[in-house]
Parts: C-alpha cells; structure tokens; sequence
C-alpha cells in the first residue's frame, strides 16, 4: 500500500512515536521525583544524583533547591507537551497524506481505463470512490492504526520504565 518514500517516512514516524513515548516517561518520573521531594525533603540526601546537584548548584537552602526543582520539572513537562505536539502532527500529516496519494493512485488508475470502462459507469459514484473511500480508509483505519502503535509504545515505556525502577 506504501510506496518506498511512504515506508521511510512511515519508518521515522515509528522514531518519533518512540522518542514522544521516552519524553513522556522522562515527565513522569520527573514529576514523580519532585513530588518525592517535596513530601521528604531529606531524600535529596539519599540520591547520589540530586545530593551532587543540590551541593553543584550551591543554591543555599533545601527550599531553594525544591523550588530549582520544580522549575526544572515544568521546564521538562512543557518540552515533553511540544514533542507530543509534534508527534501528534506528524501522524495526523502522516494520515492525511496517504489519503492524498490513495486517492491519486485511485483516480489514476480510474484514468487509464478505456472509453468504453467509462460507458458502464456512472461518474458521481466514481467520485464517491476517489474522493470518500479513501478517505474512510484513512480515518477509520489508518489513523487509528497509528495511535494505537503510539499507544502501545507509551505503554511498553512506561512499564519499562517501572520494571526498571522497581528496587528489589
């Protein structure tokens, strides 16, 4: 159904459904951390990674450093939003333009019959199939194949990564 250019471009669109599902991940323990410290302040100590961030910074006070925290979080959640952002537009462009092509290959096809194909045929249900049909086929079976892979990478992500984070 896809031509070469369609499979590379389907190829990198497998890419970017993979990197928004790490981005997502990286927000959710990002969060999950603030809140950590946040409700215990002396778990900062007990990480290797925030104690020597708290003592690079050398921001003065434990509140300080949450509210550093904090800051960094947002500035984390928002930059996670744009690259789901962009990952929603890119399978939405994705979708559309396969619509396009499926209904280009369509009507070519249609085009190069005979004058005689045409006689049998009535030419609005013709249109119907260019225009519609490829159409349906886009929005009930190609979108939703899309995010439903977006969706099963999110998931393995984020079981992944609490497997990962589950300490024995």
């Amino acid at each position: 159904m896809f031509d070469p250019h369609e499979r590379r471009q389907f190829w990198l669109l497998t890419v970017l459904m993979i990197l928004v599902a790490l981005v997502e991940v990286v927000g959710i323990s990002s969060v999950l951390m603030l809140l950590n410290v946040l409700a215990e302040p002396a778990s900062i100590r007990d990480s290797a990674i925030l104690s020597t961030l708290q003592d690079r910074l050398d921001l003065g006070s434990t509140f300080n450093f949450q509210i550093f925290l904090a800051i960094s979080v947002i500035v984390v959640v928002v930059i996670g939003l744009l690259v789901k952002a962009l990952g929603s537009y890119a399978l939405t462009r994705f979708s559309a333009m396969r619509g396009y092509t499926l209904s280009s290959r369509l009507l070519e096809a249609y085009l190069s019959q005979p004058y005689s194909w045409f006689l049998g045929r009535n030419s609005a249900e013709i249109g119907k199939n260019v225009l519609n049909e490829a159409d349906g086929l886009v929005s009930r079976v190609i979108t939703p194949a899309l995010r439903l892979v977006a969706s099963i990478f999110m998931v393995i992500a984020i079981l992944g990564f609490r497997c990962w984070s589950i300490r024995p």
